[in-house]
């Protein structure tokens, strides 16, 4: 009977064995086995065009009903497609690569410098490459930054896979004569790391303008005149690292504060 319909296997059926029909096919990008990525990428799965129906499987139940499927998960994916006349399946396993960490130490650390002094930048180890945004390569680089300057590491792991860590560099003029060397001695910071409070004790007599910026360097919080004794509150401040700046006509001061 040529109006039969019969199943062949477990991966397609077709008409009766009188059709001249050719016998379907269904493949995902192009009969491809498997296709690679790297932590945060998105692939696109992509099977024959042309029938009635796609059903898309992972594990458990269906994650997709057209021939194209987008996904961020490593795995095995299935597609079952249908139409009138046949049906077929086909798999491709999607291979997920994990870079190693990355990230930046420096010389001095905290990364606080005075102007005209050198700041050494290292990326940690397991990588291929890396390239600065300021032009310069290999994992560890030395620079003579003139002001407050970003850094952005790119580095490039064995599979190909690209990840990117990026610090602060702070510069201060660091007016250091003996007399605001004294005064550097008396400002006193406190409770530090913190999660409410904190108490900053100034030499007497002497006026700093007060600034607290994060490691963007975006302003927190800021006073144009505080003296002797100063408190904030960091309850309203979400946590991380922050870098309190204190500036007078004598010279300026910076201390990191960890906000837990």
């Amino acid at each position: 009977d040529c109006q039969a319909q019969n199943w062949y296997g477990v991966s397609s059926w077709t008409q009766g064995p009188c059709s001249t029909l050719p016998p379907c096919s269904v493949e995902i990008n192009n009969g491809a086995v498997n296709i690679e990525m790297c932590d945060g990428d998105t692939v696109i799965l992509e099977a024959t065009t042309g029938f009635d129906t796609y059903l898309w499987t992972l594990i458990g139940p269906p994650i997709g009903t057209t021939s194209i499927l987008t996904t961020t998960m490593p795995g095995i994916y299935t597609v079952v497609a249908t139409d009138s006349l046949c049906a077929d399946i086909d798999s491709i396993v999607v291979i997920l690569y994990q870079s190693p960490p990355l990230s930046i130490g420096s010389v001095p650390n905290p990364p606080m410098i005075c102007l005209g002094d050198s700041v050494v930048l290292e990326a940690a180890s397991g990588f291929v490459s890396y390239s600065w945004n300021n032009g310069m390569t290999g994992d560890r680089i030395v620079d003579f930054p003139g002001q407050d300057t970003w850094y952005m590491v790119e580095a490039v792991d064995s599979n190909g896979c690209v990840v990117l860590e990026d610090i602060w560099v702070y510069v201060d003029t660091c007016i250091s004569t003996s007399t605001f060397n004294l005064l550097e001695k008396q400002i006193i910071i406190y409770p530090n790391p913190t999660s409410g409070k904190v108490n900053i004790d100034l030499p007497k007599g002497e006026y700093f303008h007060f600034t607290l910026t994060d490691i963007l360097g975006k302003v927190v919080l800021q006073k144009e005149t505080i003296s002797e004794k100063f408190v904030f509150d960091t309850k309203e401040i979400s946590k991380g690292t922050y870098l309190i700046k204190l500036e007078s006509v004598k010279g300026k001061y910076s201390r990191k504060l960890l906000i837990e």
